[in-house]
Order: C-alpha cells, then sequence, then structure tokens
C-alpha cells in the first residue's frame, strides 16, 4: 500500500488505511450472512483477518483501504495489480526487455458493512479506486 495516496475523500467517505481498531470494526460485521452472500470465502477467522490487513509490507501494487462514513468504518475496498491474462502477447518481450503483459490489469473487491447497503458508498469506493487504478497506476 503507498501511503501517499491515503486518505482520500469522496464526497461523502473517508478512504485511509485501516488501523487495528478499523479492522476489529469491520469484523463486528464482516461474517454476517448478508455480507459474505456473494463472497467464495462467506466467513473469515478474525486473528487471520486482522493480520492480513495489518501485517502486509507496503506494496504499490496491493491497495487496501477502509471507508469511514461520519466517524463509522463502513466498508473495505482493495485494488490488486497483476499480470495480464490470456493475451495473446503473454510472455512476450518488447526491444528493452520489459513484458508488457506484467501488471496489467487489476483486481478490485468490496464489503459494505449491512447497514450502510443501497446508500452508493460502493459507488464512491469503486470509483475512487478507478481512479487510482487509471489515473495513478497506469492500467
Amino acid at each position: 500500500m503507498t501511503e501517499g495516496r491515503w486518505p482520500r475523500r469522496t464526497r461523502s467517505l473517508e478512504l485511509r488505511l485501516p488501523s487495528a481498531a478499523d479492522i476489529d470494526e469491520v469484523l463486528t460485521w464482516r461474517n454476517h450472512p448478508e455480507v459474505g452472500r456473494w463472497l467464495l470465502r462467506t466467513q473469515v477467522d478474525p486473528d487471520a483477518y486482522r493480520a492480513a490487513w495489518l501485517d502486509t509490507p507496503a506494496d504499490s501494487l496491493d491497495q487496501g483501504v477502509v471507508a469511514a462514513h461520519d466517524g463509522a468504518v463502513i466498508g473495505t475496498v482493495t485494488l490488486a495489480v497483476v499480470d495480464e491474462m490470456g493475451q495473446p502477447h503473454r510472455g512476450a518481450r518488447l526491444a528493452d526487455g520489459s513484458e508488457p503483459w506484467r501488471g496489467a490489469h487489476g483486481r478490485l473487491g468490496y464489503l459494505i458493512a449491512p447497514g450502510a447497503h443501497g446508500r452508493g458508498f460502493a459507488s464512491e469506493m469503486v470509483a475512487a479506486m478507478l481512479a487510482i487504478a487509471f489515473d495513478d497506476l497506469g492500467l
């Protein structure tokens, strides 16, 4: 995660790097059935989840933040930059030796607390991450 990008304000949210208290707040709703309904992993171990968020070294290709509204953490949003898959030029090298397929795609994911659904927060979170993906990271 690149600290220089955070915090970032949207119309009604503050996107910021998570603190231990933020992740504890996320864990109050993360395993709720409504949150996990469309996820592959519907339940997470709190200790492993906390460690995954807080023990990650700084990495500009891995952006993960919490979204706060009026001081309460109501969501998470992540952007992971990955190698391009399934393209005809995969494995090709340019004359300068670079591999244009490396770091060419992004994966975006988000979670919203059950009480925050239907208020446009996910759209704000995703729009902010898309701006980072295209404008800052050049995807």
